[in-house]
Formats: structure tokens, sequence, C-alpha cells
């Protein structure tokens, strides 16, 4: 899962891909699946894992890992865009 997220670079990526992509497609209704190991992913790369600043979900769309520079606070510009949401098949 931290492949993708890497390989997308900060994009948000929908539940059903990441699902797809790390345990196949016979699992794309797993959610569960999902949020468990967004938790332990959050546990290792958060300094407080319930406050996450890198790895984000979006409510209904997905997750991205969201790297030091590309943080509001780290001296990187924001262009106010919103980031692209990836879905099976992209």
């Amino acid at each position: 899962m931290l492949r993708e997220f890497v390989l997308h670079g900060g994009e948000f990526l929908s539940h059903e891909y990441l699902l797809g992509r790390v345990w196949g497609l016979d699992y794309i209704d797993e959610h569960e699946y999902l949020r468990v190991y967004i938790r332990n992913l959050r546990q290792r790369l958060e300094p407080d894992p319930k406050h996450p600043i890198y790895l984000l979900s979006m409510p209904g769309t997905g997750y991205a890992l969201k790297m030091p520079g590309d943080l509001p606070n780290s001296g990187a510009s924001a262009d106010g865009k919103n980031p692209g949401v990836h879905a099976p098949g992209d």
C-alpha cells in the first residue's frame, strides 16, 4: 500500500483503487481491510496518529500520503488546486 502512495505522489487514491491494487479486485468492497492497514501505517509514520499530518483521509474519496515538502508549513508553495483522485483503471 505504501508503494501505491509513493508512486502517486500525494494524490488522493480511492478506497476501491487501493483495495484492488493491494488485495485484488475480489476485495474492492472490503473497506475494513483498508481502515486497519491505514491505522497501522499511521502508527508507524505519524508523530501523533490520532491527528495525522502525512497519511490523510478524505471521507467518501480516499487517502493520500503527503510528504513533508507538500505540507503548507514546510515552506513549499501551495497552488490552491484540488488533488486528483485515482480510481480503478487509472
